[in-house]
């Protein structure tokens, strides 16, 4: 679609559209030459004051000088300023809400898109001064990313990477790339994950999803041993009273005889204690100090870190670093961890079951056989890869 500017400068354009599973569409702005349009009236608030005094003067001593004599520049003045302060209270809400869990609403989003059709700037840097940080995967904060990181929020992935794709196609920085890299990975492991659920349609019963559970159990048994290579004394040192309890168990077993170092360690733990193992496996908690004793990298207030406290205190956020200090860390994912630990509250129900209601069980037993079948998938996966960290 061909058509003039609509920022101001009246140039000839190539308008290549872009729909988004809304309704959205997106016109990128392209020179004749295929090159994509940078508006000269697109301007940042530090530089603006000056450039269009400039155009104002020009105007009004030697007409014949300025380019846009067709312009009122007062007006453009006035309309990139409003655009300006719209686009900084975007910016200031991501910031404000980041990794808060916020809700958004159909008017936030329907504002961001408006804000784009009205001022289509592909280059424009809300951030361009880089007062916020980690407010877009390059912390410049185009109008794509923005409106990218408002669809990720609501969960709309697919709509959220086209965003990130497009600006990677204007402005070229590896970060969009990656960015839209993963969120692919995300959207394809939810289809599956959603394929999964399908699948499942009847209703389990309550010696079925024992049986389940049971089985997560032992491959959960499984998948720790083979991610510590059956050597447990690190995570012994961070649970002594787990490894007693252990020991307790298997003393009072009926095959307690048996030496200790001929069955494995993990025989005798329960999903309590495997949900524990997996919690020390993954340190990561927000903590205040704000930098590293050992290498002195710093990260901000209240981020998330790699952390544990016992049998020392040791943080900080780079891997190797923490390692080092003799910090534990594995690969585990926190979903891994948090269905784990849904797992172990299903099992708990089984032995107060007479305490719940009949209908609200069985909708618990469903979904927790969804989520068995999910952790399953993921061990059988990795033990057969063999490839941990």
């Amino acid at each position: 679609m061909k058509g003039k500017c609509k920022n101001f400068c009246r140039e000839q354009l190539e308008y290549e559209s872009t729909t988004f599973s809304d309704g959205f569409v997106y016109y990128l702005p392209r020179n004749l030459d295929g090159t994509v349009h940078k508006c000269p009236f697109v301007r940042h608030l530090d530089d603006m004051d000056n450039y269009f005094e400039n155009i104002i003067m020009c105007a009004s001593e030697s007409p014949e000088t300025v380019l846009y004599d067709d312009i009122d520049a007062s007006e453009a003045y006035g309309t990139c300023s409003e655009n300006n302060l719209d686009w900084g209270i975007e910016l200031d809400e991501i910031q404000i809400n980041e990794n808060k869990g916020i809700s958004l609403t159909l008017e936030s989003l329907n504002f961001t898109k408006n804000l784009i059709s009205n001022w289509t700037s592909p280059f424009f840097m809300v951030n361009q001064m880089e007062i916020h940080e980690n407010i877009s995967p390059t912390d410049k904060g185009y109008q794509l990313e923005i409106l990218g990181w408002r669809y990720q929020i609501i969960g709309n992935y697919d709509d959220a990477k086209k965003c990130y794709e497009l600006q990677y196609k204007i402005s070229k920085e590896p970060e969009l790339s990656d960015t839209a890299h993963r969120l692919e990975e995300k959207i394809n492991k939810l289809k599956k994950y959603l394929e999964l659920k399908q699948s499942i349609t009847e209703n389990v019963s309550q010696d079925e999803i024992e049986n389940i559970i049971k089985d997560t159990e032992l491959k959960l048994r499984k998948y720790i041993t083979t991610l510590y290579s059956d050597k447990f004394k690190q995570v012994w040192d961070r649970l002594p009273k787990v490894k007693e309890q252990i020991l307790e168990r298997q003393e009072e077993a009926e095959d307690s005889m048996v030496n200790i170092h001929e069955i494995n360690e993990l025989d005798y733990s329960t999903l309590g204690d495997l949900n524990k193992i997996l919690r020390v496996s993954k340190p990561k908690k927000s903590h205040d100090t704000n930098y590293c004793n050992v290498c002195k990298k710093s990260w901000k207030r209240n981020q998330w870190v790699y952390y544990e406290k016992i049998p020392k205190e040791i943080f900080c956020k780079d891997k190797i670093c923490f390692i080092k200090q003799g910090g534990l860390v594995k690969n585990i994912p926190s979903t891994l961890v948090s269905s784990v630990t849904r797992v172990k509250s299903t099992r708990n129900m089984l032995s107060h079951y007479k305490d719940y209601d009949k209908k609200m069980l069985q909708l618990e037993f469903n979904e927790i056989r969804f989520t068995c079948a999910i952790i399953n998938e993921y061990i059988n996966k990795i033990i057969n890869m063999s490839n941990f960290v």
